[in-house]
């Protein structure tokens, strides 16, 4: 029997080949992530909810919404949003230094899981995996 070589499939939501990419997962037993990026600022938690409904909808097993967060504001849109909609399987992330504590604290409320590097950072704020872990260790253990 032969084995999948990926266990999950991450595309951007709004890319043309979007349903192809679903059927392709579908096929494959593969869990699709709908994966919404913004590297500006933060969408209203109404636009975000419409993504949400509307790429469960379209046949992603998991949303992913990363947003740059300019604000305290931004960081309580997304805060609400990860509670709010964790129920759906979503992965929430806010980008850029001041999103830094969402990589840590969303996960323990509803976000399935955040992101770290290896090496050089791949988005804005994302921090070393082993800096990463060692914050949550200490969160869990405490």
């Amino acid at each position: 029997m032969a084995r999948n070589s990926a266990d999950f499939i991450d595309i951007e939501a709004r890319a043309e080949i979007f349903d192809k990419v679903r059927e392709i997962a579908r096929d494959a037993g593969v869990t699709l992530i709908a994966s919404y990026h913004n590297f500006e600022n933060t969408p209203t938690y109404d636009e975000l909810s419409v993504f949400i409904a509307e790429y469960k909808e379209r046949g992603a097993d998991i949303v992913k919404i990363a947003t740059t967060a300019n604000s305290k504001d931004d960081l309580r849109t997304m805060t609400r949003i990860t509670i709010d909609h964790y129920q759906d399987g979503i992965i929430t992330i806010c980008m850029g230094v001041k999103g830094l504590i969402s990589r840590l604290f969303f996960p323990s409320v509803g976000s399935l899981f955040t992101f770290a590097s290896i090496g050089d950072s791949k988005a804005p704020g994302q921090i070393p995996v082993i800096e990463l872990r060692k914050y949550m260790e200490a969160l869990i253990e405490g």
